[in-house]
């Protein structure tokens, strides 16, 4: 039995970014993975919880939130992009524990259709936006972007605006 109705057809570009659908690409302009430190201003210091760092700017909070059946807003992540319709959703969270989708835990089938590398339009996409500045200290004079928990996602960060 497979969820989705196979014979409907989305007249939509899924893959107008080659960049989406070439397995070889794992990610762009990202860190190396390694264990998470919590950084202290003062050495000898250790937090038991990283939003007590002076380093650290947590981005959990209301984002705007649209979801939609397959990948179809292509210009959201544009500065000006109007999401004053979008529903308000708090992040860390699931979308289907808040009325969007279903679950889905399959253990011996795919939720949605299965063909590599090509991402079927059948492929449910949550678009989340939020404005934010930093307001954490740099740290070696770097700022890091970390999400923890984030199973699969393409994030776009604007030009800051400048006074």
């Amino acid at each position: 039995m497979s969820y989705f109705n196979h014979d409907r057809k989305y007249n939509i570009n899924i893959s107008a970014d080659p960049e989406i659908e070439n397995p070889q690409l794992l990610h762009i302009n990202r860190l190396d993975a390694r264990a998470t430190v919590i950084p202290a201003l003062h050495e000898g210091v250790y937090y038991r919880n990283k939003e007590e760092s002076e380093f650290i700017t947590t981005l959990n909070g209301d984002y705007a939130f649209c979801y939609e059946k397959y990948d179809c807003r292509p210009n959201f992540y544009k500065k000006n992009y109007d999401d004053s319709s979008w529903d308000i959703l708090t992040v860390p969270s699931m979308w289907q524990y808040h009325g969007y989708g279903k679950p889905k835990y399959p253990n011996v089938w795919y939720a949605i259709p299965f063909n590599p590398p090509y991402i079927s339009c059948e492929n449910p996409v949550g678009y989340y936006r939020k404005h934010f500045s930093f307001t954490a200290k740099t740290y070696n004079g770097r700022q890091i972007l970390h999400f923890d928990g984030v199973d699969l996602s393409l994030i776009h960060i604007s030009e800051p605006t400048r006074p």
